[in-house]
């Protein structure tokens, strides 16, 4: 069994490294040196794993934990990143399109300069390059990012009032759409569903497995049914689901609005009648009837 380490770059990145035996040993949180194909740079170790024995290893390893003497260079390191960092928005100030520094930082040996940019549009800053490469006489590799990445970068508060779950502990981001929303019955409002990034925030996936699961067994919204309250019949069309707690408000017939367990609400299926194919009164071009 081979171990291999799980580290998360300055850039937010996760690259797995195999371990030589004159690493020593490693722990989860630790600063470590890794050797990669650029050169010696730095990154944060966040999981411990291993491989079968014909499993194909990683190309690149970890150097060892960073010391003391790791720390003060990454530091000035750090300091020259951001004499760069200067010199680049100078050099871009006259672009057309609005361009947002969000990271600068050079590798753990100066061999290769990291510059992450956010732009409304595509915006091409290569031809800017030259110029940083001979004063600094190293590699930049300049990268447009997105939204998410940004708001991961600068840092934000989501609407919870707690640091985004991207700029703390969230590794990677998912795929996400509409339907995530919808699947929770969370209204389909910008506001609500939006991250501060302005996007679909990233919890909504999170929990949906566990919404999809509980709803499974629980009728849709705008169906009627019927139940016993109080001893009384009653009937209504379902208007909003407590899916977790598995409870459903009804609207009845007579205009009152009632929270009822759903293994106590029945569907009225004679108000929902079906053709032979087990669908609602529909045509044959898929649009409902006028009534």
């Amino acid at each position: 069994m081979q171990t291999l380490a799980r580290i998360q770059m300055p850039e937010g990145g996760l690259l797995n490294f195999w371990i030589p035996d004159a690493a020593g040993d490693l722990h989860v949180g630790q600063q470590c040196l890794c050797s990669l194909d650029y050169g010696i740079d730095y990154g944060k170790l966040v999981a411990l794993f291993t491989i079968g024995p014909h499993e194909a290893k990683p190309a690149f390893n970890v150097v060892r934990a960073s010391n003391e003497a790791d720390t003060t260079q990454i530091a000035k390191q750090a300091e020259r990143a951001q004499k760069a960092q200067h010199s680049f928005e100078q050099a871009i100030r006259f672009e057309k399109n609005p361009v947002k520094i969000v990271h600068v930082r050079f590798s753990f040996n100066g061999d290769r300069l990291f510059i992450r940019y956010g732009a409304q549009s595509p915006v091409d800053l290569r031809r800017f390059t030259g110029q940083i490469q001979r004063t600094y006489n190293t590699h930049v590799d300049l990268w447009q990012v997105g939204v998410r990445d940004e708001a991961a970068f600068v840092g934000c508060i989501g609407q919870c009032g707690r640091s985004a779950c991207c700029c703390t502990w969230q590794r990677q981001f998912q795929n996400l759409t509409v339907k995530h929303a919808r699947d929770q019955d969370i209204p389909l409002n910008p506001v609500t569903i939006n991250g501060t990034c302005g996007r679909l925030k990233c919890c909504l996936a999170f929990e949906h497995k566990q919404y999809c699961e509980a709803a499974r067994h629980l009728p849709e919204g705008g169906m009627h049914v019927c139940a016993q309250h109080n001893g009384d019949p009653v009937g209504g069309t379902i208007v909003g689901r407590d899916i977790l707690r598995s409870r459903l408000t009804v609207r009845t017939d007579d205009g009152r609005y009632l929270t009822l367990p759903a293994n106590a609400v029945k569907i009225d299926h004679s108000s929902h009648p079906r053709d032979k194919k087990g669908e609602p009164h529909e045509n044959t071009d898929r649009e409902w009837p006028e009534s």
